[in-house]
């Protein structure tokens, strides 16, 4: 799941494990065919979506420091006439 920015398919199975008490251990099969826990997929979809959001944010901080310059020239440009 590291990386790339397409969208994953995943195919979510339970697994029965030992004789007598059955427990269930879910994974989740990725599209490249990695199986993961539940728990290990989750975390690693957060910690894509937070580095995808950071991403976004420092564009969006780039941008308004932009305008900010803008808005100063033009201010100046005002004040000169």
């Amino acid at each position: 799941m590291a990386g790339g920015s397409g969208s994953k398919k995943v195919q979510a199975r339970g697994l029965a494990h030992g004789g007598g008490a059955a427990t269930t251990a879910t994974t989740v099969t990725t599209a490249e065919g990695e199986v993961l826990t539940v728990s290990e997929f989750i975390s690693r979809l957060d910690e894509a979506g937070r580095r995808r959001l950071e991403s976004m944010n420092q564009k969006l901080r780039d941008l308004e420091n932009q305008m900010e310059a803008l808005e100063m020239e033009m201010n100046k440009a005002n004040e000169c006439c």
